[in-house]
């Protein structure tokens, strides 16, 4: 029998860093998107859209898929494209994806 070794998690970015990194530069909100271009309902949520995309609770690890874009909102998915300008020299190359860790 071979006794368990630690397992260590991949890398991952912190997602309300990414947000607040995001909100500064790009001198917007991603909970109400419609201080933006695009503008498509009263209240654009990003978060909601992260929480109907994937299994969040604290201390979650959460991926963010380029593709997601071709079933998306045109405004989810130019927040989409900022995440991975800004962030995509992390992506994890054989899902083109951002690993998130979900913390509050």
């Amino acid at each position: 029998m071979i006794k368990p070794k630690l397992q260590r998690h991949p890398e991952y970015l912190n997602y309300f860093d990414c947000v607040q990194w995001i909100e500064e530069k790009y001198k917007c909100d991603l909970r109400n998107f419609t201080s933006h271009k695009i503008i498509e309902n009263d209240y654009q949520d990003f978060w909601q859209f992260i929480l109907k995309m994937c299994d969040v609770y604290n201390g979650a690890f959460i991926w963010m898929y380029r593709d997601w874009k071709e079933t998306c909102k045109p405004w989810e998915a130019e927040i989409i494209d900022i995440f991975f300008a800004e962030f995509g020299e992390f992506t994890f190359e054989q899902n083109d994806a951002l690993h998130f860790l979900v913390a509050w």
